[in-house]
């Protein structure tokens, strides 16, 4: 929502405004975290592997490129596809939801 609030206040200013939603990633903050937890979370997405930094740079690169000259107020999720999954399968059965290093609890998410 904020993306798309800057992106309409920002238009006449010339920039453009867009974001990255991230999905699982192995970085420094999820060093604590249980491995087995960081693999169960990332085999609901269609790639089924945890992310690496790069994997959500590359992305960030695009959007700020003049390659994306016409991508304004776009929230792009580097997820994997699991955010698509997740909608599809939220009619059926829960997504699994990952707590921070080790809880996991199911929930129906909801997007609007």
């Amino acid at each position: 929502m904020l993306t798309k609030s800057w992106a309409a206040e920002f238009d006449s200013a010339d920039l453009r405004v867009n974001a990255v939603r991230p999905g699982l990633a192995r970085t420094e903050g999820t060093v604590g975290c249980d491995d087995d937890m960081l693999e169960a979370t990332a085999v609901q997405a269609p790639v089924t592997q945890v992310g690496a930094p790069k994997d959500f740079a590359r992305p960030n690169v695009l959007l700020a490129s003049p390659g994306a000259g016409m991508i304004h107020g776009a929230v792009l999720p580097v997820d994997g596809g699991r955010l698509a999954v997740c909608r599809q399968r939220a009619a059926v059965r829960p997504c699994l939801v990952s707590r921070p290093c080790g809880r996991r609890t199911a929930r129906t998410i909801r997007h609007g």
